[in-house]
This record gives structure tokens, sequence and C-alpha cells, in this order.
């Protein structure tokens, strides 16, 4: 008798797919999502980048029609394209500064702006957490605005 049900029990074939399916479809599951997952990270990185030049841009732009921002100004420009269309950033992830550098450019007034964007994951579940970017360029103002 206990040879007969197991004899059975190795025979029978109707739930090998059912056990197949639940063996392989966490990994491609967690393949699927860190596809999308890769796709975020790269979106995040190049828009931390074109923000910057955007800020510097906008920056640079307000020097020269004689609008003298501060630096605090300027993180909070920086704050402001950055979570706003089309970049999108979430604003509780976000850290700006901008810190004042030795000029490399007679004439002209040199700071750094540094963008640290903490990319959300996931995948948790299976270990990975979420990961820091960060970006920093310098920015280059006219010592004197124009029309000053």
């Amino acid at each position: 008798m206990a040879r007969n049900l197991c004899c059975r029990v190795r025979d029978d074939r109707q739930g090998g797919a059912l056990i197949e399916f639940a063996l392989a479809a966490p990994l491609v599951l967690a393949m699927l999502i860190g596809i999308l997952q890769v796709g975020f990270h790269v979106q995040n990185s190049s828009a931390l980048k074109s923000v910057a030049s955007d800020a510097a841009r906008s920056i640079a732009i307000d020097y020269q029609k004689s609008l003298t921002l501060t630096n605090l100004q300027m993180e909070e420009r920086a704050f402001a394209i950055a979570v706003s269309s089309p970049y999108m950033l979430l604003d509780e992830r976000l850290d700006v500064t901008i810190t004042d550098q030795p000029t490399r450019i007679t004439g002209a007034i040199e700071k750094k702006l540094t963008m640290t964007y903490v990319r959300p994951s996931f995948l948790g579940f299976i270990g990975i957490d979420d990961s820091t970017s960060t970006y920093s360029r310098p920015i280059f103002l006219t010592a004197t605005p124009t029309g000053a």
C-alpha cells in the first residue's frame, strides 16, 4: 500500500506546471521590476544634469540683468526647477547646495552647484535599497553685473 502511494505520487504530473511557476515567477518578476528600476535611475541621473544646466543658465541670465542673487536664492531656483515639470524629482529626496569657489577666470565669480538625489528603489523585497546620486557643476557669473 505505501509502495503504491509512492509510485502514484512519483508518476503524478498534474501539479508540475504550478511548481515550476512558483519557482520561476519571483525571479522573472524581479527581473522585470529591475528593468523598470534601471530606467528610473537613468532618468533621475539625466534629470540631475539637465536641472543643473537649466539652473546655471537661469542664474547667469539673472546676473546679466543686474539681479544679484544670494547662494540661498540660487539653491531655491535650482530646487524649484528640479521639482517642476518636466523633471518632477521628489522634493523630500533632493538636496541642492551652492558654494563659493576660488575663481579660475579673471573677472568672473565661480560657484559650485551640487545636487544630491536619493533614488527610490522598487526592489526592496530582494534587498536592493535606495541609492544616492550626486552631480556637481561650476557656475560662472560676471563679477560686475552688466548695467551696474
